[in-house]
């Protein structure tokens, strides 16, 4: 069965910097749990990456672009995608968004609309100064992604990952997505961490709202209440709605395809969460 995972970071160039590669964390993490550290993340290598996506069934992995991290590593998933055209779905990012409208859309433009991105990401608890997604300062960024059918990956849920502020998940209340997708109802809204710890009002959100997605990845897998994802693919007003990922380095793409297989989605409905719900939103071509 082939998949399009939702949220990976390849072991490519500046990537490497990210947290999320750190070799003493990910071991800590794997000596308290389940998880295997993938050799590709042990050698930071990226044809061992590209062998195990394979053997994992992965036809493309869509790669986000950190949102403070955005000028250092929009050039880099620029050239990811030109290197590797067949295996990335790319998301540029913008940092602090809002703070220069022009600049925003300028980023939109270049990597989106003249480039090889497909889609824009932002991440406002994790970002230089957390924000709120539904501040108005930020409104542009909507209306111009709606008018050119861009979608829009917000990273909307999960653990702040930081200690130099306050962690306030009231950033990531789903009531702050519905309100962006009720003002513009044609964008492509991908909620990335699928609103957890938020599962059940951020599933009725995307029940209510046509054009807004879930990517539970990792927190459907360990989240706390993340069986709540399994329950609403299975019924059948989500069956369309949520979406497969495997938020590597964190996890081996292998193992986490396994599990979305065994944790009890129906089998009937495994095509459309790993790959048709994904391609639609994206525009993939199949």
């Amino acid at each position: 069965m082939k998949a399009i995972d939702m949220r990976s970071r390849p072991p490519y160039k500046a990537f490497c910097d990210d947290f999320v590669f750190d070799y003493e964390s990910q071991k800590k993490t794997s000596e308290r749990t389940e998880r295997v550290i993938p050799e590709s993340v042990k050698n930071k290598n990226m044809e061992l990456f590209l062998t195990e996506k394979r053997t994992a069934g992965i036809e493309k992995c869509v790669v986000p672009v950190r949102g403070n991290r955005a000028k250092e590593d929009n050039p880099v998933i620029e050239s990811l995608l030109y290197e590797y055209p067949d295996d990335f779905i790319g998301m540029a990012s913008i940092t602090m968004p809002g703070k220069d409208k022009k600049n925003d859309l300028e980023i939109i433009k270049r990597y989106v609309i003249n480039g090889p991105c497909t889609g824009i990401n932002l991440e406002p608890g994790l970002d230089v100064s957390p924000w709120e997604l539904d501040n108005e300062n930020i409104f542009h960024i909507y209306e111009f992604c709606e008018k050119q059918n861009i979608p829009v990956m917000l990273l909307n849920g999960g653990l702040f990952h930081r200690n130099d502020v306050m962690m306030d998940y009231g950033l990531y209340a789903p009531m702050r997505i519905e309100h962006v997708a009720f003002t513009f109802p044609k964008l492509k809204i991908i909620a990335a961490h699928g609103g957890w710890p938020w599962v059940n009002l951020m599933c009725a959100v995307a029940i209510n709202c046509e054009h807004v997605y879930l990517s539970p990845d990792c927190y459907l897998m360990e989240g706390v209440g993340g069986h709540g994802y399994v329950e609403a693919a299975n019924r059948h007003d989500l069956q369309d709605k949520i979406m497969f990922g495997s938020v590597y380095p964190g996890y081996s793409m292998e193992w986490a395809v396994e599990y979305f297989k065994s944790c009890g989605i129906k089998e009937s409905l495994l095509e459309k969460i790993f790959y048709d719900n994904a391609a639609k939103v994206l525009s993939v071509n199949n």
